[in-house]
């Protein structure tokens, strides 16, 4: 990888981590875990009822660009993440991030590289 290849995915890594960092601030549980499209993890990575795979750099903004059921869909279908582990698991997370208003999310869904 080009030193700007490299440069680009670390900043991408970067608006990830502190998206997933807000929205999961007031979720009750600590039963997840994601991982990302280069490797690296986040969460209970020992122990979790589920992971989130995320395929790409610009998953979570296809994921929750409009966050509702059909966004969310279409970014499985077109593999953008997957689910491991407890599929209920991860529905219920889902729910929580629907009915919760996240304010970097907004923003970060606009820039090309999150």
């Amino acid at each position: 990888m080009s030193n700007a290849a490299a440069t680009v995915n670390d900043r991408s890594l970067d608006i990830a981590h502190d998206l997933i960092e807000d929205i999961t601030a007031g979720y009750p549980r600590d039963d997840l875990a994601i991982r990302f499209w280069d490797g690296p993890s986040w969460g209970n990575t020992r122990d979790p009822r589920f992971t989130f795979v995320l395929r790409h750099p610009a998953a979570l903004r296809r994921m929750l660009s409009g966050a509702n059921e059909l966004t969310l869909g279409e970014a499985f279908i077109y593999d953008d993440f997957d689910v491991e582990g407890d599929l209920e698991a991860a529905f219920e997370f889902a729910e929580y991030l629907w009915r919760t208003r996240w304010n970097s999310a907004r923003s970060c869904i606009s820039r090309p590289c999150c």
